[in-house]
């Protein structure tokens, strides 16, 4: 079986969202099923985790993230600047358990065009998406 899997956090991203696909892919090409992954484009700093998979079968997808607009405002000087970066912080939250997710939004689209290109390149027969963030949920559901 060959199963697109979509989450937005994939090695060698280091959370746990990456940990868990990252077993749950290997595991399934284990038993024999070519797994492919659709994950974003996310800046890595510090400790990376290992990739488990044939890394010719993930595919990273660029995306505008919004918060790293919003975070160098909060420490700036200015005080009008300041407090404009830390309202948007609270409308475009961090984390991901808010709904609507205002930070992972813009990942969508490209994600979306690129599961098409996979769907039809490599023949898939299932599409399995990660929450949280619930984005990749979203592109899942279009894709279907």
């Amino acid at each position: 079986m060959r199963i697109l899997i979509i989450s937005f956090a994939y090695p060698p991203l280091n959370v746990i969202g990456a940990f868990r696909v990252s077993k749950i892919s290997k595991y399934l090409s284990d038993l024999g099923h070519e797994v492919y992954i659709l994950s974003a484009n996310t800046k890595i700093s510090g400790v990376k985790s290992e990739i488990e998979i044939n890394e010719s079968h993930i595919y990273y997808v660029n995306y505008f993230d919004l918060y790293s607009y919003i975070n160098p405002l909060i420490g700036s000087k200015n005080k009008l600047l300041n407090l404009f970066g830390r309202v948007c912080r609270f409308l475009v939250s961090p984390g991901s358990n808010r709904l609507p997710d205002w930070r992972r939004l813009l990942w969508i689209s490209p994600a979306y065009r690129m599961g098409i290109e996979l769907i039809e390149k490599h023949d898939i027969d299932l599409v399995y998406s990660s929450s949280s963030p619930p984005a990749s949920a979203i592109i899942a559901s279009r894709l279907k």
